[in-house]
């Protein structure tokens, strides 16, 4: 179980810690996929016709790409594969994937409070850890500090925001709400408890993204939880709590300045087209839009180089993941995606409105960050397999195979 929550770890820091810049990002992508294929091949793992049709579908859209843009795809896309088949082996490879991954974000959300919450009783941690900070490239917009396992990270009007290991509070939110809609999934005495580890730890992101994809996670858990009352109570149950939840949501978004205020604020802004205007969440819609339309069908590659932009810092600083991916992928590789996740959420909870609740879960933290450029969020195209019996004992005992 170690090894398999290590494995676990691996994929998180492949998926947004930036310090792997520090030894060469393709060569930690490269030498993680090779790890995973090497346990997939010590397991003796065999991926489906399902998982292999995925990788074809990809590897045309990707072909068309290269047939049309050149070479200038060809590298790009073939990261893109790389992390795809990370994502696959991973899932197949580790024993209770989705156990495991929940498991390792719990533990990552304790060590990220530990170094954050000593910053809220205005010790200056940063100041103090920044001799063992990790030295690799990065932008002077909002420079981090980097230990490697908590980044600190400089922020625009001086919020104290948790970042945990990844690259901004944005991303570290993304991922607790992931691992958070897997609890709702995973049989485990712990899964209550986890879940609220997580939120809590969500609440330190200070994330407008995070915050919004909670209440959708809240609305999940709610219903999740009225199934286990009689019919009788059920409907009564959920209404009384969502009721809550929506005067809280509205509360909480008119009193709390990183939600209401920031989103007027990057409407304005954008409205404004003051300077970088494009890298507002609104603003960047409003630039990939124009791309869109251009090439609907299989967009425009992975590759920033075949858009004719003056500044290249709009198109690497951009955080909006669901039009980026439109772009990208054109609506063709979109609408594989979602379709995959919303097939995978619905063999999860074996409901289809829960389903239907996560997957618009995962469309909004996508407007949030360019979560589809890294292995975690693929994950959710392969279907996990059935439980299946693994003759650990006499009896044999009940396991996830991913």
């Amino acid at each position: 179980m170690v090894r398999d929550r290590l494995m676990c770890l691996m994929v998180l820091v492949v998926s947004g810690n930036p310090a792997i810049g520090y030894f060469y990002t393709p060569a930690v992508i490269v030498l993680s996929a090779a790890i995973l294929l090497a346990v997939a091949l010590f397991r003796k793992v065999s991926i489906t016709p399902h998982d292999r049709n995925i990788l074809l579908l990809f590897m045309a859209i990707f072909l068309v790409h290269l047939i049309t843009f050149g070479l200038t795809s060809l590298i790009p896309s073939a990261s893109f594969m790389l992390k795809l088949l990370i994502a696959l082996l991973a899932l197949r490879s580790i024993p209770c994937f989705d156990r495991r991954l929940v498991e390792v974000m719990v533990g990552l959300s304790f060590v990220s409070l530990i170094f954050f919450v000593p910053v809220l009783t205005g010790i200056d941690m940063a100041q103090i850890l920044e001799p063992f900070a990790i030295p690799f490239e990065q932008n002077n917009i909002q420079p981090m500090i980097h230990i490697g396992i908590h980044n600190y990270r400089v922020e625009v009007g001086g919020l104290n925001r948790n970042s945990g290991m990844f690259w901004e509070p944005g991303a570290f939110a993304g991922y607790l709400i992931f691992a958070m809609m897997l609890t709702l999934t995973v049989k485990s005495r712990l899964s209550t408890l986890y879940f609220w580890v997580l939120g809590i730890t969500l609440l330190s992101t200070q994330s407008t993204t995070g915050y919004i994809g909670l209440v959708i996670v809240l609305v999940g858990y709610l219903i999740a939880s009225g199934d286990r009352l009689s019919s009788s109570l059920k409907n009564t149950y959920r209404f009384t709590l969502l009721t809550v939840l929506a005067i809280g949501a509205i509360s909480t978004y008119s009193h709390l300045p990183f939600l209401k205020d920031k989103i007027i604020g990057q409407m304005i802004y954008t409205e404004n087209e003051d300077t970088y205007w494009q890298l507002t969440r609104f603003g960047n819609a409003i630039f990939d839009i124009e791309y869109i339309i251009e090439r609907p069908i299989l967009g425009w590659s992975l590759s920033d180089q075949t858009r004719d932009v003056d500044d290249e810092f709009i198109l690497t600083a951009q955080g909006n993941g669901l039009t980026g991916a439109m772009v990208r992928l054109g609506m063709t590789g979109v609408i594989i995606y979602f379709v995959l996740v919303y097939t995978g959420f619905k063999k999860r909870f074996k409901k289809r409105t829960s389903a239907i609740i996560a997957t618009v879960c995962i469309a909004t933290l996508l407007v949030g960050e360019q979560f589809l450029l890294y292995p975690l969020f693929l994950v959710l195209m392969f279907a996990p397999r059935e439980n299946i019996r693994l003759p650990l004992s006499r009896g044999g005992i009940e396991r996830e195979a991913g």
